[in-house]
C-alpha cells in the first residue's frame, strides 16, 4: 500500500456515511442563484470558493461564495468526528490527504465548473478607498461558470476578447488595491521581484479571502457571538505562528484587528465551525456550540495543526528518500511543477528544504525553486525561519547593515552563517532579499551548516 493510500484511509463507517451523504434539490430549493468563477491550482479538485466583483458608483461590490459544507456534514456524525480528528486536509508532495473522503471533498461539496452547489455568499460593499461600508450574508445556490487556474487566469487577463477579461481585470485591480492597503498598515504583501510574472493571480483569491475572513470576524465580534478567531500576536519582535482562539487579539501579520478562518471549510475544520455558527445566525437559530465547546475544539485544532506539521515532515522525508533512492525523475518533475504552480504548503516546502539532497542536481533545483517561491511572499520566508528555529535550535535571524547592503545571519551550534549583502529599494525589501540569500546559503550549500533530515531509509 502506498504512503498516499495509508494516509488517506478512513474508517468503514465514515466511508459508508460519505457514500450516502447528499445535499440536492431539497437544500437548494428557494435559494437565490449566484454565479461566479474559481481560481485554483491546476490539479486542485476540492474547490471551496467562488468570486465575482463589480464596480459601483461608490467603489466595488464584491460577492464571495463559499461551499456550504454544513449542508452535508451533521455535527456529531461519523464524518464530523473524523474531520475534527484530522483537523485539516494536508497536501504533502504528490497526493492530497483530505479531511473528508474524496467523494465529498472532490465531488459533491466541491464548487465544480458547471454545477450548482449549496453555498454561503458574503456581499461586501467597498468605498473607493476600499473601506468596508456594508456587508450581508445569504444561503445561496452557487454556479461555477468557469474554473480557472493561475495560468489560464493570466491568459484571460491578457486576452481582451475573453468573456471574463473585464471581470478578471476589475477583480485583479481590486486585489492589488487591497494588498497595497494592508501593506500601508504593516501587513504582509507580495514582493514582486521576479518580472517573469506580471501579476500573481493567486493574489486575487488570497486578498478576497482575507477580506471575507475579516468581514466574518467583524460580524461575530461586533455582535458578541462566540466563534473561533485566528490570531497573530508576535511578542518581542519575534514572528510567532498564528493560532486559533475563542477570543480575538488581532492579526498583526495581516494588520487586522479581528480575523478568522471561514473560506476553506472543505479543507479546515475551524472554518466548518465558523460556518455552522454563521448559518445559525443567518436563519435565526440558537448557536450550535457553547463557548466551552468552542474552547475545547480550539485546543484540539491547535494541537492537531502542530502534530500535522510533524506528520508532513515525516511523510515528506520518507517520500523524498524513496524518490531519490529509486532515481524517480518523473516524481521530482511533479514536485517541481507543484512549486511552480503554488500548490505546496509552507510545512511541505520546509520539509523538502530540510531533506539532505545527496548532491542530486534535480533535487537541488527544486530547493532553489522553493526558496524563490518563499521569497515572493514575505510571510513564507518568515515561517520557514520559524521552523528552522523550532526544528534545529537555530538562533536568529539578525540583520546588520554592511556597506551599501543588508546582511542576514543565523547561529547554529555556535557557528554563524550569513548572507551576502543585499540592497533593495527600501529597508524592508533589503531585509527580504537578505533572508532569501540566507536561505540559499543554508539549504543549497551543505558544507555551510549541518542541519536537515537524513534521507537514508
Amino acid at each position: 500500500m502506498s504512503i498516499a493510500e495509508c494516509a488517506s484511509r478512513y474508517p468503514q463507517e465514515v466511508l459508508k456515511e460519505a457514500k450516502n451523504t447528499w445535499a440536492g434539490a431539497r437544500v437548494l430549493r428557494g435559494r437565490p442563484l449566484e454565479q461566479g468563477f474559481t481560481i485554483d491550482g491546476p490539479t486542485s479538485k476540492d474547490l471551496d470558493d467562488g468570486i465575482w466583483v463589480e464596480r459601483s458608483a461608490n467603489g466595488y461590490n464584491v460577492r464571495i461564495s463559499i461551499a456550504q459544507v454544513s449542508a452535508f456534514i451533521e455535527p456529531g456524525s461519523a464524518l464530523d468526528k473524523e474531520a475534527l480528528n484530522r483537523g485539516a486536509s494536508f497536501y504533502p508532495l504528490d497526493y492530497a490527504d483530505h479531511m473528508f473522503p474524496k467523494i465529498l471533498s472532490e465531488d459533491r461539496m466541491s464548487l465544480i465548473e458547471g454545477t450548482v452547489r449549496p453555498a454561503i455568499t458574503t456581499y461586501i460593499a467597498l468605498s473607493k478607498d476600499l473601506s468596508i461600508t456594508d456587508y450581508n450574508f445569504n444561503l445561496t445556490a452557487f454556479e461555477n461558470i468557469r474554473r480557472l487556474d493561475h495560468k489560464t487566469a493570466r491568459g484571460v487577463l491578457e486576452d481582451s476578447g475573453d468573456e471574463l477579461h473585464s471581470q478578471l481585470k476589475t477583480t485583479s485591480k481590486l486585489a492589488n488595491g487591497l494588498s497595497k492597503r494592508r501593506a500601508a498598515k504593516g501587513g504582509r504583501t507580495y514582493f514582486d521581484f521576479f518580472p517573469a510574472s506580471s501579476f500573481n493571480t493567486d493574489k486575487i483569491v488570497r486578498e478576497l479571502m482575507i477580506l471575507n475572513n475579516e468581514v466574518i470576524a467583524g460580524f461575530f465580534s461586533s455582535n458578541g457571538i462566540p466563534t473561533i478567531y485566528r490570531n497573530h500576536n508576535p511578542s518581542n519582535g519575534n514572528s510567532e505562528r498564528a493560532c486559533y482562539s475563542d477570543r480575538f487579539v488581532g492579526h498583526k501579520g495581516l494588520a487586522l484587528e479581528v480575523y478568522t478562518h471561514f473560506t476553506s471549510p472543505i479543507r479546515r475544520y475551524s472554518d466548518l465551525i465558523v460556518q455552522r455558527l454563521l448559518v445559525d445566525s443567518i436563519i435565526g437559530r440558537r448557536p450550535c456550540y457553547t463557548t466551552s465547546e468552542i474552547q475545547q475544539m480550539v485546543q484540539h485544532i491547535n494541537e492537531t495543526r502542530d502534530q500535522g506539521s510533524e506528520d508532513v515532515a515525516r511523510v515528506v522525508k520518507d517520500r523524498i528518500g524513496a524518490i531519490l533512492g529509486n532515481g524517480n525523475t518523473e516524481a521530482l518533475d511533479m514536485i517541481l511543477q507543484q512549486v511552480k504552480n503554488d500548490e505546496i504548503s509552507v510545512d511541505t516546502a520546509f520539509a523538502v528544504l530540510a531533506c539532505n539532497n545527496g548532491h542530486n542536481p534535480q533535487f537541488e533545483n527544486i530547493k532553489e525553486e522553493i526558496i524563490d517561491w518563499a521569497f515572493r511572499y514575505k510571510g513564507r520566508t518568515e515561517r520557514i525561519m520559524e521552523q528552522l528555529r523550532r526544528e534545529f535550535a537555530v538562533n536568529g535571524p539578525q540583520f546588520n547593515q554592511s556597506g551599501d547592503g543588508m546582511v542576514a545571519k543565523i547561529q547554529h551550534n555556535g557557528v554563524w552563517l550569513e548572507s551576502q549583502p543585499q540592497r533593495g529599494n527600501s529597508k524592508e525589501e533589503s531585509r527580504q532579499m537578505a533572508l532569501h540569500n540566507l536561505l540559499k546559503q543554508i539549504f543549497l550549500n551543505v558544507n555551510n551548516i549541518e542541519l536537515g533530515y537524513s534521507n537514508q531509509q
